[in-house]
C-alpha cells in the first residue's frame, strides 16, 4: 500500500510539473489553471469556499489565486445574494479567452496522446507486449509538452 501511495504522489508531482509547462504560454501554473477551471466549469458563479471544496484546496490558497486573477482581469467579483461577504466569481472576456485557449490546447494534446497509444496497436495487433514493457506512450521522464520519444 505504501508503494501505491508513493507512486500516486510521484505521479501527482509529475502531472503538476507537466501542467506548469503546459500552461506557461498563457501565463498560468497548474494551480492557477485549476482555479480557472473550477470557475469556468461551475454551473453558476462560485464563491471562494465552493471553489476550495470542489478543488480540495484551502480557502486561503483560492483567495490568493482569485486576487491575482482579479488584478489581471481574468475574473470579476459579483454580489452574492445569499452572503454579502462572500462574493461570487465569474470569468471576464479575457478569462474566457484564456480558458478556451487552454481547453483547445488540452483537447489537442489528449487526441495526440491517444493516437500515440493506439497507433502501434493498429499497426501491429501483436504489439500488446509493448504496453507491458512500457514502450508505448511517454516515459516517466517525459513530462514536457511536445516531448517525443
Amino acid at each position: 500500500m505504501t508503494s501505491i501511495a508513493l507512486s500516486v504522489f510521484e505521479l501527482n508531482g509529475q502531472f503538476i510539473e507537466w501542467g506548469d509547462h503546459f500552461t506557461q504560454p498563457r501565463g498560468l501554473t497548474s494551480a492557477r489553471w485549476q482555479m480557472l477551471g473550477a470557475i469556468s466549469m461551475a454551473p453558476q458563479p462560485p464563491n471562494i469556499p465552493h471553489i476550495a471544496a470542489t478543488m480540495g484546496v484551502t480557502r486561503k490558497g483560492v483567495l490568493k489565486q482569485i486576487n491575482l486573477f482579479v488584478d489581471e482581469g481574468l475574473v470579476e467579483p459579483q454580489p452574492n445574494p445569499t452572503h454579502k461577504r462572500s462574493p461570487l466569481y465569474s470569468l471576464t472576456k479575457k478569462g474566457q479567452t484564456t480558458d478556451q485557449a487552454l481547453t483547445e490546447r488540452w483537447q489537442k494534446h489528449v487526441r495526440e496522446f491517444l493516437i500515440s497509444l493506439v497507433k502501434p496497436l493498429e499497426e501491429n495487433p501483436d504489439s500488446a507486449s509493448a504496453w507491458n514493457r512500457g514502450d508505448v506512450g511517454c516515459s516517466r521522464q517525459c513530462v514536457h509538452v511536445g516531448c517525443r520519444r
